[in-house]
């Protein structure tokens, strides 16, 4: 029998895994877990883990196409109204190059929206992303199905023992929470 160190058995297990056609539940990793001496709370805060990772990179990725598709929606907007002002200049005698103003102030904000878009390590993109988050942290009140907690999804019983104890199930508080809000924006 051979034995593995930990980074082998990660690395076994990682392309065991990928090589099966087969979706892993929840159930099936616990067993995995167990086997591998891993325990329940250390699979907990690993899988957290992962969510939170899965969740960063689905909010990057929101972002990054929200901001490259204001960036070309911008850019033709600039490219358009450019073009008309240097065609008004032409037919209007060539004297004084005015639309250069035009394209030198609406350029320079083309720009930043650039940067916001393609340049990751700029502030304005740092400071778009940041608000970005911010809306996305804010945006499960207007939908009530993100308050579904993981853990009901898993175990469906645990919402007849909330019921049962008098506390509400979370996805309740979520649409009373959402319909209070909009109470109160009508009064």
């Amino acid at each position: 029998m051979n034995n593995y160190s930990r980074e082998e058995a990660e690395q076994i297990l990682v392309r065991a895994v990928q090589s099966s056609d087969e979706v892993v539940t929840r159930d099936s990793l616990r067993q995995m877990a167990v086997e591998a001496g891993i325990s329940d709370a250390d699979l907990e805060q690993a899988i957290l883990a992962h969510e939170r990772d899965r969740e960063e990179t689905r909010i990057l990725t929101a972002f990054k196409e929200r901001r490259v598709g204001k960036f070309w929606s911008e850019f033709w907007s600039y490219f358009g109204t450019c073009s008309v002002c240097v065609l008004i200049w032409m037919f209007t005698g060539r004297h004084y190059f005015w639309p250069g103003w035009v394209m030198l102030f609406w350029g320079c904000g083309i720009a930043e929206v650039a940067a916001a878009a393609f340049f990751p390590d700029s502030r304005t993109y740092k400071r778009a992303l940041d608000k970005f988050k911010g809306q996305q942290k804010a945006r499960p009140l207007n939908e009530s199905t993100e308050f579904l907690d993981a853990s009901r999804l898993a175990n469906p019983s645990s919402t007849a023992q909330n019921e049962s104890t008098g506390d509400l199930p979370t996805l309740r508080v979520g649409v009373s929470l959402h319909r209070s809000k909009s109470k109160k924006l009508d009064d």
